[in-house]
């Protein structure tokens, strides 16, 4: 079995969290995406700035995402 992906993506106020932004990491798999844990922040500078010590790459969301859907660190 290979490594799983680890990504965070960071969400504009989603359903789940409507007053914050919210960072949260997943696990791909196999035929799978596991959430693992959510940080919530009070704005999307936040997030980033703790993205960016994390030394992940920043990329943007697909055309198709959900439109709460800010970005992708990979």
């Amino acid at each position: 079995m290979s490594e799983p992906l680890d990504l965070v993506v960071i969400y504009d106020r989603p359903s789940d969290h409507p007053e914050h932004i919210v960072a949260r990491r997943w696990e791909i798999l196999p035929g799978q995406a596991v959430p693992r844990e959510a940080t919530l922040f009070d704005d999307l500078d936040q997030a980033r700035l703790l993205m960016g010590y994390s030394g992940r790459m920043r990329m943007a969301p697909l055309d198709l995402d959900d439109p709460v859907i800010v970005e992708v660190w990979i």
